[in-house]
């Protein structure tokens, strides 16, 4: 009994030892000197880059147009000087102004680019060639083509809706003249007046019965375009 007396201190004392020694069940091994791992982190989403809006390209309107700026909608365009408004550009800032006045006619965007629709047509003035006159879309007016002069007149560029400048007369000038949209259900609604260039006009009521007969009544065929409004259609060689 006395034995077991002097050994149970020395018992107590080794397992008091070796549970220290020990790792408690579940524990993480680790070697001994090395760097704990580093915890991993969740990916994070990368945020994406803002999407820059890409500007509107210059529509295809031909030789006969210059000074195009493109748009989208009427909130695209507005006026190179809102105090003294003279041309239908980029929308721009509000300024503060001294004095101004009013804007020569409506500043809107037509078939793909910024353009001034001039509450009083321009007057003409001086001499012109033929295919010699350029529409300005920012200013309203007519311009001459440095260009030079096409051979065949007939190939000018039809209209559908919006400004043209012709050399009806060329003692008088080119003449700005502007051709409203026609309003149209069917494709016989329309019809094709050539001059002063190709554009739409509201059929006769004579011949809204039949359809547009090649050749006969004309080179272009009138139809009814998708925004509800009159378009010069495919040309025949006649």
């Amino acid at each position: 009994m006395t034995s077991l007396r002097r050994l149970l201190p020395i018992i107590g004392l080794a397992g008091l030892a070796a549970a220290c020694a020990s790792p408690s069940p579940g524990a993480a091994k680790q070697d001994v000197g090395s760097e704990p791992e580093p915890a991993k982190q969740a990916t994070a989403t990368q945020p994406t880059e803002p999407t820059t809006p890409k500007p509107a390209e210059p529509p295809l309107l031909g030789r006969d147009h210059r000074s195009v700026v493109a748009c989208t909608t009427d909130a695209d365009c507005g006026w190179d000087d809102t105090c003294m408004p003279t041309r239908c550009v980029e929308h721009g800032p509000m300024s503060a102004c001294d004095e101004s006045m009013r804007p020569p006619g409506t500043c809107s965007c037509l078939e793909g680019a910024c353009t001034l629709k001039p509450d009083t047509a321009p007057a003409p003035s001086g001499t012109c060639e033929p295919r010699a006159c350029v529409v300005d879309r920012a200013a309203g007016k007519c311009v001459a083509d440095d260009g030079g002069v096409a051979e065949n007149i007939r190939a000018s560029k039809p209209i559908d809706v919006g400004p043209s400048c012709d050399c009806a007369r060329p003692d008088e000038g080119c003449v700005f003249q502007w051709f409203e949209p026609v309003p149209c259900t069917t494709d016989r609604d329309c019809w094709i007046d050539p001059s002063p260039r190709r554009h739409p006009v509201a059929r006769p009521k004579a011949l809204r019965k039949r359809d547009f007969r090649p050749c006969a009544d004309g080179e272009a065929a009138p139809k009814c375009g998708p925004a509800g409004h009159c378009i010069v259609g495919p040309a025949y060689t006649c």
